[in-house]
Formats: structure tokens, sequence, C-alpha cells
């Protein structure tokens, strides 16, 4: 039963003005998920790269449901690189190559109307021509997000916020003015932003709001209507948390340190994607460990070499689930989820588009 190995509870919504008031908590010690699940719902595999990374800053969906990736190629130039996936695999985007030096993030509308904000404080946009500075803000922006192609927000240091629309940019800032790293919106009236304190802030298409949750918050999934699934960490554990726009619920995940990234393409199907235990560690960097979720039930997945902690989970229009990551001994990846067909799980037959199906 999913009681058994991990800790659940329910918080109320005076968790949002800092309190936290426990309703329920399970009395005995969680066990962990089981490391080899008796039927695998599918494993992970290293997906092809045009070039070998040093990094993989990030990866996203465009508005159309496209999928970009912005990629780091040389480790002494630091030349950028945006991908593009289709027809099951990555390439160069033609045309944008190579992109501005020291980008920090990106957004792609579409194939002609990409949007970068870099370390030296510049929006700049390809427009299928040429790169062009089309703002320069009063400190360093970390990420991007377009909403449509007549508008779009940046967030970055001191609570930073740009918003662009209809050609017009204006600033504002994110109570209380924390660095916000990490921005992702489900609509105009449905953004996140993810402060340096693990604090969120809410858009709700009038003003931004700070949400104060119950876990130290490291990546966000937009659910729509004010609601969001969140991972990030509390007291030693990974957390899974859930916010309804009034009422946070979390569980607490043992056998990992934390969590960095969440995804569910589905209510009844996700993954969280945390790091392992102090105690595991190559280097003294962490180890990644992910872990999936179906009907409630969490199992370990299976990763093709040992790697630091997973981030960016995206779907791409075929189905395919993707995330990046390091190898301790090879190359930074993008890797795919291959899901076992039900039907097909004995014998291991698979298909890599069968995620949110």
């Amino acid at each position: 039963m999913v009681g058994d190995y991990r800790i659940k509870m329910i918080v109320s919504a005076a968790a949002v003005c800092g309190a936290c008031v426990l309703f329920s908590c399970a009395e005995e010690a969680p066990t962990e998920p089981p490391d080899t699940p008796p039927e695998p719902w599918g494993y992970w595999e290293e997906m092809d790269l045009p070039f070998t990374a040093v990094d993989v800053q990030a990866l996203k969906r465009d508005l159309a449901g496209g999928t970009w990736a912005l990629a780091v190629e040389n480790v002494d130039s630091s030349e950028w690189r945006i991908l593009r996936y289709a027809g099951g695999a990555w390439r160069v985007e033609a045309g944008t190559d190579p992109a501005p030096m020291s980008v920090n993030n990106f957004f792609a509308v579409g194939p002609d109307d990409i949007w970068v904000v870099t370390m030296f404080c510049e929006i700049l946009v390809w427009r299928g021509a040429a790169w062009e500075m089309v703002y320069e803000a009063p400190g360093e922006l970390w990420d991007i997000c377009m909403v449509s192609a007549d508008e779009g927000w940046a967030v970055g240091e001191d609570g930073l916020v740009v918003h662009y629309k209809d050609g017009v940019f204006s600033e504002e800032r994110l109570p209380p003015g924390a660095t916000a790293y990490e921005l992702v919106f489900s609509g105009p009236s449905d953004g996140w932003a993810i402060g340096s304190t693990g604090t969120l802030y809410h858009w709700d298409g009038a003003s931004w709001d700070s949400i104060d949750p119950p876990i130290d918050v490291n990546g966000v999934q937009p659910l729509g209507g004010g609601a969001c699934r969140a991972a990030g960490d509390r007291a030693s554990y990974a957390a899974a948390g859930r916010y309804d726009g009034a009422t946070w619920r979390y569980e607490l995940l043992p056998g990992t340190k934390a969590a960095v990234d969440v995804y569910f393409p589905r209510d009844d199907e996700g993954w969280l994607f945390c790091s392992a235990p102090r105690s595991l560690t190559r280097g003294g960097a962490r180890v990644a460990k992910v872990l999936h979720s179906r009907d409630e039930r969490w199992r370990v997945d299976e990763l093709p070499f040992e790697c630091s902690p997973l981030y960016y989970p995206v779907r791409a229009a075929d189905g395919a689930l993707m995330c990046g990551g390091r190898q301790f001994e090879g190359d930074v990846v993008i890797l795919r989820y291959v899901v076992y067909d039900v039907a097909q799980t004995r014998g291991k037959e698979a298909s890599a588009v069968a995620v949110g199906r």
C-alpha cells in the first residue's frame, strides 16, 4: 500500500500565511520504494545529440507543442546551441547558430521567434534573420517564458520581473524581492516563479502574490486555475507537493535527499526527479534517483548509467518524455523514457511514445 513507504501530510491554507497545521501524518517511519519492481513500467535511454554537450541548460515546449533545448558545446569558449526535436531526433536549429554568448535561459515561440535572456542583463530575440537585443534590464535575468507571440515574462535577481506585451516592456518587483530563477506558465493568467529561498510566486492575471509552501520548492508544474505540483525537500527527505489554490498536500519520500523537478502528464502517473541521500555520492556530487508514480504507487526507475540529478522534464509532441542530465563517467545527455506496453510487459516490448497517452 502507498502508506507503507511514504509519509503523507495535509497542510491547511494557513501554510500560505506561514503557519503549518498538520491534519494527518503516518505514525510509522516509511520504508523505501522497491529498487527493482517486479513488473517494470519502462526504462530510460540516452538520445543522440548532434554534438558533444558540456551542459544542457533547459528543455522546453514552444506554444505549438514543439520541443527545444539549450545546450553548451564547448567548455572553453562556451558555445551555446539551440536544438530542436523533430522526427524523433535532435538537431541544431538552422540559422540560430551560434546563439548569443552567456545565455541563462530561453523560450521558443516557434522557429522564427526565439527569446533568450543573458547574464549581461539583456533580452534578445531571433526572428528568422539575426539576433536582436530588444531590452536591457537593470539586473541579471534568469528565466523567460512567453504566453503568446505578443506577451511574455522574465524574472531575475532581487525580485526583478520584466513584462512584455504588445511591443512594450515594463518592470516590477516580486514580493518580498527574492531572486527568482525559474518561471513557468500554463496560460496568460496562471504563472509561477520559484524564488531563491524556495518560495513560490503566483501570477493570477492581475498581480504576483507570494505563496509560502510547506516544503522548500525546487521545481513546479502548473496545473491551471492557481493549482500546481511542486518538487522540493523537507526534513532531509525529497518532497512531492500539490497545491489546489488554498490547501497544500505533500508527501515525504525516503531514500532521497531532495526533489529537484516534477512532471505528471496525467493525474494518475508522474515522475519526481531526485537526488540520492548524502551517503550515495560520486566525488562529492549527488547521484540521480528517479521516482515514478502510477495509481499512487511509487517505484524507482532504472537509469542507464550513474548521473547527476535530472532536470527539465518535458513531453514532446510525439508523447516522449525527456529530461537532461550529466553522466559521472561521460557526457551531458538527454534521456528519453520508453514505456512498456501493458499487454506486452512480460515480453518487454516497448514504445517511446506512450507517456501520457
